[in-house]
């Protein structure tokens, strides 16, 4: 039966409407490889004291890469600033585990968006200019 795997999608798609939008977001940011915000939250936003999943750390660093690259190809500092608030260079990377994680838990009706901007929403909430 070739049908099978598109008969078995449809069904999920369709059991996934059913359960509520936010789901299907969730769903669709998972089947493109996308870390979702609440994937994020349950292997990441643990207490410091306990070790983080190895994805938790890169994720953030490769956020802050990203943002050091932007700023190389010609974005001016103010504008990422602005959107990204100003880190201190003393912050280490389990600190802001800890701020996006708290962020992340003090806004359950924001889970459905990416997580990427919800990591910017956090360091610009707690690290203002």
């Amino acid at each position: 039966m070739r049908n099978r795997p598109v008969f078995a999608t449809l069904c999920c798609a369709l059991g996934l409407l059913l359960s509520g939008g936010s789901k299907v977001v969730l769903a669709q940011q998972e089947q493109q490889g996308l870390i979702t915000s609440v994937r994020w939250l349950q292997f990441c936003g643990g207490p410091l004291s306990e070790p983080a999943e190895p994805g938790c750390h890169s994720y953030l660093q490769g956020f802050h890469d990203s943002a050091v690259t932007l700023v190389e190809l010609g974005m001016p500092l103010p504008e990422l600033q602005k959107r990204l608030g100003c880190i201190p260079g003393n912050v280490s990377i389990g600190q802001l585990r800890s701020v996006v994680a708290k962020h992340l838990r003090s806004h359950p009706e924001r889970l459905h968006l990416p997580l990427g901007r919800l990591v910017a929403e956090a360091q610009r909430v707690a690290f203002p200019c």
